[in-house]
């Protein structure tokens, strides 16, 4: 049986599973490390920290930031492998985003890699619109890749 609990910023759990997400975002994305991304750059800004467990094994996380007062962003949204098929994503995500809605957000945002097929499929059952923010002239070239390769998404809440 699956169970969510909030977390702390400096949790093991947390960490590690974000970890696990670079790793994951890294065969991805092959220059995402070169580029120097870690899921652990946000987590000071987090308000919330979803974890969920099966049993004592954290398999799933997820994190919530403010962006100003009528924005939020989901991010360090992860589920173990062995773990995906099980609708965990879609439960701890559903958990964060009613939050937001608590806290009285009007919108809430995210940004994911576009390989990641099935989280994107995910945000869009539960409401998110692709964005398109990729800008027709960029001095760095990096820049202008990582938008190449990342889709923005928001959500009315």
């Amino acid at each position: 049986m699956i169970k969510i609990k909030e977390a702390s910023k400096d949790n093991q759990d947390f960490i590690n599973l974000l970890l696990k997400l670079d790793e994951f975002q890294n065969n991805l994305i092959k220059e995402r490390k070169d580029w120097g991304f870690s899921s652990l750059d946000d987590v000071n800004n987090a308000i919330k920290i979803l974890l969920a467990y099966d049993k004592d094994n954290p398999v799933a996380s997820a994190s919530l930031t403010k962006v100003d007062n009528n924005t939020c962003m989901l991010s360090s949204v992860y589920v173990d492998e062995e773990y995906r098929e099980n609708k965990i994503g879609k439960l701890i995500t559903s958990k964060i985003i009613n939050y937001a809605k608590k806290l009285d957000y009007k919108k809430i945002v995210l940004y994911t890699w576009k390989g990641s097929v099935a989280a994107i499929n995910l945000y869009k059952k539960l409401g998110f619109n692709e964005l398109s923010i990729l800008q027709d002239s960029y001095k760095d070239k990096d820049k202008r890749k990582i938008d190449e390769l990342t889709v923005y998404m928001e959500k009315t809440l």
